[in-house]
C-alpha cells in the first residue's frame, strides 16, 4: 500500500481512536504508539489478503 492513504488517529480525553483507510473503526487505544502498532498490523494484513486473492 505504498503511497496509499493508511488511516488516521483521532485523540480525545486521553484516548486514541484508530480509523483505517476507509474510515472503518479499528479500536480505541491508550497511546498513539499503540494505535500505530495496530495500524501497521492492519495494513500488513490487508496486503497479505490482497496478495492471496491474486494467486
Amino acid at each position: 500500500m505504498d503511497g496509499e492513504f493508511a488511516g488516521f488517529v483521532s485523540a480525545a480525553e486521553g484516548r486514541y481512536t484508530l480509523h483505517g483507510p476507509c474510515a472503518q473503526a479499528l479500536g480505541v487505544h491508550e497511546s498513539l504508539e499503540d494505535a500505530s502498532v495496530v495500524l501497521e498490523f492492519e495494513l500488513n494484513a490487508s496486503v497479505d489478503r490482497l496478495a492471496g486473492s491474486l494467486t
